[in-house]
């Protein structure tokens, strides 16, 4: 398990991901954490895989009153999996006035030393071609109206 505190205005560019005004974490720095979990680990090379998203990351807003912000405890929690190259990884995070922790991203991270050049490639217009439009402004009013 790997914990880290992070505030909105630390690292600097994540005060400037905001989503209705509000400071959010980037799906791709799950990612980003899952690797780096791994790697301190001292695994040589990372491919996470299957990363899901679950909840977004919303940090608290801000009190004009209030000078200091509110920060995240963040974890990273990897276990053993089936496959012995590979472990399971969830992430958390809490904030300081909630009582329990609220997971945001699964996945699996497979570690080992890939050769370079059996990378597999993603047919980027196949997976286009499963889409379907979506009216975004609609997705946020729903969902505004859940929470």
């Amino acid at each position: 398990m790997f914990e880290t505190e992070m505030f909105p205005s630390d690292p600097s560019w994540l005060n400037d991901h905001r989503a209705f005004g509000r400071v959010i974490m980037p799906g791709a720095l799950y990612g980003a954490m899952a690797a780096a979990a791994s790697l301190a680990e001292g695994a040589q090379s990372v491919d996470v895989e299957d990363l899901q998203l679950h909840s977004a990351m919303v940090f608290a807003e801000e009190d004009e009153d209030n000078t200091e912000q509110s920060g995240r405890k963040i974890q990273a929690v990897l276990s053993a999996s089936e496959n012995g190259n590979a472990r399971h990884i969830e992430i958390f995070s809490k904030g300081a006035s909630e009582e329990g922790w609220t997971l945001h991203a699964e996945g699996t991270a497979a570690l080992g030393v890939r050769p370079r050049g059996t990378a597999n490639r993603l047919d980027v217009d196949g997976l286009k071609s499963g889409m379907i439009a979506q009216d975004i402004a609609a997705f946020y009013r729903t969902r505004a109206d859940v929470s």
